[in-house]
Formats: C-alpha cells, sequence, structure tokens
C-alpha cells in the first residue's frame, strides 16, 4: 500500500497520447509566461523566478494528476459529496475578505501564493453531475414504450437529484453575481448544459428536450445581442457606460479613439501583436507589445504575445493539442462502458473547450471579452492544477475501463 501511495507512474493503460499532450502545452505555456512577463522594469533574477515558480505550478500539477489518476474513485467521492461541495461553496465566499482591487473577487491569499476557487468548482461541477446523472438508478417497469408524463419526470428527477443540481446553481449565482466573474460562470453554465443535455436515463427525455429548448432561445437571445444591431442599441441605451455592456460593443467600435484607450485598449493591442507576428513571428523574446503596451499579458492575452513572438506557428502549435485532448476526451466519452465516466469525459471536453473557443475568440475580437484564460498556457497556477487534476480523473476512468476490456478478452480466449 505505501509503494503505491509513494509510486509516480501513471495507472497501466492509460492514454499515452493525453499524458504528453499535457506535458508538451504545459512546458510549451511555462517558456510564453517567462516570455510574456519580461518587460523594461524586470530584472533578470525577477525572471528567474517567474520560471521557477511556474515550474513549480508544472511539477504540483503534474503530481496531482499522477495520484489523482492512481487513487480517485466516483464511489469514495459520492460519500464525500456533500463535504466537497460545502467546502467549495465555502472557498468562494470567502474570497470576498481577499479583494485585490479588480471588479472581481476571485482570490483566497495566503501570502506567497493565491488559489482561485472558481478554477476548482468547475472540477467539481463535473464531478457532481457525473457522480449523480450518470449513475441514476435503473427503473425496471420502464420500457421505450412507456409514456412518462412531463411531470412525473420532473418529480422524479428532483427526487433523486435536487441536491447536485441546487449546488451547481449555487455555484453559479456565488460566482458571477457575489464575485463578479462573469468568464468563470459561463464555463460553468456550459458545462452543467452539456453535461445534463448529454445524460441517459428514461425520467430525463423530457426534462432534456424543455432545457434543449430553453438553451436554444437562450443562444438566439446571446447571439442578438451579440450582433452589430444588438451592440448598436446597447450602445444607445442607458446601459451604455456598464463595463459588461462595453465589452460587447467595443468589438464592433475597436478603433473610436475613446474606446482605444479604456474599452478597447486589449483588443487593438492584441491585433497589434498579430500583425506584427505574421507567418513566423518576431522569435522568441522579441515581443514589442509586452513591454508595457498590452495589458494581463501572460494571463489572458499570452496568444497575442505567442502569435507576436511565434507567429501562426505557435497558435497551430496550441490549437493542435487543444484538437488531441478534445478529440481523445470525444473518442473515449463514446468508448467507455460507464456512464459516469462518459459523462465526466464531455464535460472535461466542454471545459476545454469553451476556454479556448472564448479566449481565441476575444483576444482576436471576434467574441467580447470574459477574462477566460487559455488553459495550459496562461499563467496560473489554479487552473493549471485544476486542469490537471481533471485529466487525473480521465486516466483513472480510462485506465479502468481498458483494463475491464482486456479482462474479458483474457476470459474469451
Amino acid at each position: 500500500m505505501l509503494i503505491k501511495l509513494l509510486s509516480l507512474k501513471m495507472p497501466k493503460n492509460s492514454s499515452k497520447l493525453i499524458y504528453w499532450t499535457l506535458i508538451a502545452l504545459s512546458i510549451f505555456g511555462t517558456v510564453m509566461v517567462t516570455s510574456a512577463s519580461m518587460s523594461t522594469f524586470t530584472t533578470t533574477n525577477e525572471v528567474i523566478a517567474i520560471w521557477g515558480k511556474q515550474m513549480v505550478f508544472f511539477i504540483v500539477s503534474f503530481l496531482a494528476m499522477i495520484k489523482v489518476s492512481q487513487l480517485f474513485s466516483f464511489n469514495f467521492v459520492k460519500k464525500i459529496e456533500p463535504f466537497l461541495i460545502v467546502l467549495t461553496i465555502g472557498s468562494l465566499l470567502i474570497t470576498r475578505f481577499f479583494h485585490t482591487g479588480a471588479s472581481a473577487y476571485n482570490w483566497i491569499n495566503f501570502g506567497f501564493f493565491t488559489i482561485q476557487p472558481s478554477e476548482f468548482a468547475k472540477v467539481v461541477i463535473m464531478i457532481v453531475i457525473a457522480n449523480n446523472f450518470g449513475n441514476l438508478p435503473k427503473v425496471p417497469w420502464v420500457t421505450k414504450k412507456t409514456k412518462i408524463s412531463t411531470k412525473e419526470s420532473f418529480k422524479r428527477i428532483l427526487s433523486l437529484g435536487w441536491a447536485p443540481l441546487l449546488s451547481v446553481i449555487l455555484f453559479i449565482l456565488i460566482v458571477f453575481f457575489y464575485q463578479g466573474d462573469l468568464g468563470s460562470a459561463v464555463v460553468m453554465v456550459f458545462i452543467a448544459l452539456f453535461m445534463l443535455l448529454c445524460a441517459e436515463h428514461p425520467f430525463l427525455g423530457k426534462p432534456q428536450k424543455i432545457l434543449l429548448g430553453i438553451t436554444l432561445l437562450g443562444a438566439i437571445l446571446v447571439l442578438f445581442i451579440i450582433s452589430p444591431y444588438g451592440a448598436k442599441l446597447l450602445d444607445n441605451s442607458s446601459l451604455s457606460n456598464n463595463y459588461m455592456v462595453q465589452r460587447i460593443t467595443s468589438i464592433y467600435y475597436l478603433f473610436r479613439p475613446e474606446n482605444m484607450n479604456d474599452s478597447s485598449l486589449q483588443q487593438v493591442k492584441g491585433l497589434f501583436s498579430f500583425a506584427y507576428g505574421g507567418m513566423n513571428g518576431v522569435g522568441l523574446g522579441n515581443s514589442i507589445q509586452k513591454y508595457g503596451y498590452l495589458p494581463a499579458a501572460p494571463t489572458d492575452y499570452i496568444l497575442a504575445i505567442v502569435v507576436e513572438e511565434l507567429g501562426i506557428w505557435g497558435f497551430l502549435f496550441i490549437t493542435t493539442g487543444y484538437v488531441l485532448l478534445i478529440g481523445s476526451l470525444l473518442m473515449y466519452a463514446m468508448r467507455v462502458t460507464s456512464n459516469r465516466g462518459r459523462l465526466f469525459m464531455i464535460g472535461a471536453a466542454t471545459y476545454l473547450f469553451i476556454h479556448y473557443a472564448f479566449n481565441v475568440g476575444g483576444v482576436s475580437a471576434i467574441l467580447p471579452l470574459t477574462g477566460i484564460p487559455l488553459l495550459l498556457i496562461s499563467q496560473g497556477g489554479s487552473s493549471q492544477l485544476a486542469v490537471f487534476i481533471t485529466f487525473g480523473i480521465v486516466q483513472n476512468i480510462i485506465a479502468r475501463d481498458n483494463h475491464t476490456r482486456l479482462k474479458k478478452q483474457e476470459e474469451l480466449l
């Protein structure tokens, strides 16, 4: 038992493609964060310290992935789920006492390091939904021809899953209204929606159709709001000075004189970085925009520095890594026999895709800015640790499923 606890090996039959892709993206991200953190104000010792800090984040996250991949169990987590939910809610609420001066209350400051609880709340949402809606009790008397009323469907589902649903809704409400973190709330909503829509159970059919209808109506409304016509209406309304509204309208009025030094500053500077980088980039470490021109260069806007220094090839490297990870998750989601494992894979794929789509869309001024980081590339220990924990669970699911398949094949031979 002690040897197993001290072991630093990934489980047998886990995915090597996922393993090496994670390492490649993380090392690339560490290099780019170090480069993006350089400015006229940083000394050599400060640059080394930044690199060292990123390496510590990577090593801690890597070790966490290994231990989670070895020890994770949905059954065990189910036993401690109430404690996990209360701990998550408590950590989200306590951030209010650690205001950093920005508009959001995202962090818990421990002095020599900080933690962003909302990043871990995303993982908890995936675990809670997978554990509860991927493990609903079978109903022997229900067949494909059995007619179930909408009222009965909602009644049964609420009786089985009201606690996890309420906890997920609470997470999202706290993050959006209490912390003021739109980006994390958006990611949580997408994760929860896709997982709930992909869950399978006779009683879920009608509630899922209603949820899908609400989702489509919401999507149409959002698309209208961020359309040129919607942005024009907002720009001429009494809400035009609201910072969230300005993030929407700024993508259509980037080069207004009053916007260029305010709401559209980051996106304009990001586009300048893309223009400077071109096809082949200006070379690693040679970015101009990171020298005080581009705010949040190592975090939300790391992609702009990547493209400026490494050109389109840097962007393609990141995109290829994301495609491999998301593709692997979806492939295994269709393959694994565990409903809980399948749902978790779908949640993890959604988690990665939404972060990628909103970060790339925001940096390139295609979408409004949301403050969503580019996972594995942007600076941030909490997001990196959350991603590695997520993939530790993924590797555990894959290893267990492959072990079961091999065992069945051996029995047949």
